[in-house]
């Protein structure tokens, strides 16, 4: 039975480095970027001090960074000047720690004499099959059966340590304490609006607040039809009809309207005041209230989630004048 070291390194060593055996992907990230001196090691591959690195499982893999190093990116339609389909850069060619990523791949790769046989072994074999620049050539035939022997050897020697290990699992221990910190902060302060909507203290409805209020729905809605039919538009917005998109506004303007009064937050609420408004979209009230729950639980909390970058709705604060 194959251990999860010996898994990972037929996984990082294999065609897909990036997805496990659940089909599950792991994203990695370029965001952090340094040279190859700000990482030491004890000279035989173990990583004893370097920045923080999160979602780059690959760093410092000789499996990967081999097979990395040698991948070829997607063709596209112009030519070199030998007449020859040019291709796009690799994961590891845009990767900004390559360089750190290759000198400790390379001390680990000669840091044990059977690792670093089995790999010469294997790279002499691609070079006299002629297979290097091709895709699959050197993990195929002779040259794969000898690159599954570099695997082996990997997985014999045990793998190497990295302080890096220890410091991901303190980020994200980190992380996930401010996670439930900040969603604390969010409950309590939904708590406390819907105690303040319970007790019914609002604010009063004057002209100008109604102005205002008609003037920022209609300007979502236009903002709204444009986005989706963009390119750049998720795809649940592209499916939204012209009149889902309307009624999705009609939403988000009666629940402005509730809160500013300071009434109860309710599907059946929302439902009613549109219904008196006439806009019911020529559904029963239990049909409109069914659908107000959904634009507000999935559609409208989908455009103000900032979590991903910039929302497409960014939250309506009103001005007194």
């Amino acid at each position: 039975m194959k251990t999860d070291y010996a898994r990972q390194v037929r996984r990082f060593g294999g065609v897909q480095p990036y997805v496990d055996e659940d089909g599950r992907r792991t994203n990695i990230s370029h965001a952090v970027e340094f040279l190859s001196q700000d990482v030491k090691t004890d000279d035989a591959g173990n990583i004893i001090d370097m920045p923080l690195l999160t979602r780059k499982p690959c760093f410092g893999r000789p499996e990967r960074f081999v097979r990395g190093a040698l991948e070829l990116g997607r063709p596209y339609g112009d030519m070199d000047s030998y007449g020859k389909q040019l291709r796009s850069e690799t994961r590891c060619d845009r990767c900004p720690v390559f360089a750190a990523c290759m000198d400790v791949a390379c001390e680990r790769i000669e840091s044990c004499a059977s690792v670093s046989k089995r790999f010469h072994d294997w790279f002499d074999a691609t070079e006299a099959a002629d297979v290097q620049g091709k895709i699959l050539g050197p993990y195929r035939g002779k040259p794969g059966k000898l690159w599954n022997r570099f695997l082996d050897a990997i997985v014999d020697h045990g793998g190497w340590t990295s302080v890096n290990d220890a410091n991901v699992a303190l980020y994200q221990q980190e992380k996930a304490k401010k996670d439930r910190a900040k969603a604390n902060a969010t409950r309590k302060a939904a708590r406390t609006r819907q105690k303040a909507l319970r007790k019914g203290t609002g604010k009063a409805i004057t002209k100008n607040f109604l102005v205002a209020l008609q003037s920022e729905r209609d300007r979502r809605a236009a903002e709204l039809q444009r986005s989706r039919v963009s390119t750049a538009a998720p795809h649940w917005l592209k499916k939204m009809s012209v009149e889902g998109c309307e009624r999705l506004c009609d939403v988000w303007h009666v629940t402005e309207l509730l809160k500013r009064a300071g009434k109860k937050l309710t599907g059946e609420n929302v439902a009613k005041i549109m219904i008196a408004q006439g806009n019911n979209y020529g559904l029963s009230q239990a049909s409109l209230r069914t659908r107000v729950l959904q634009d507000r639980r999935e559609r409208i909390a989908k455009l103000e989630d900032d979590r991903g970058g910039a929302p497409l709705w960014d939250r309506w604060v009103y001005d007194e004048p």
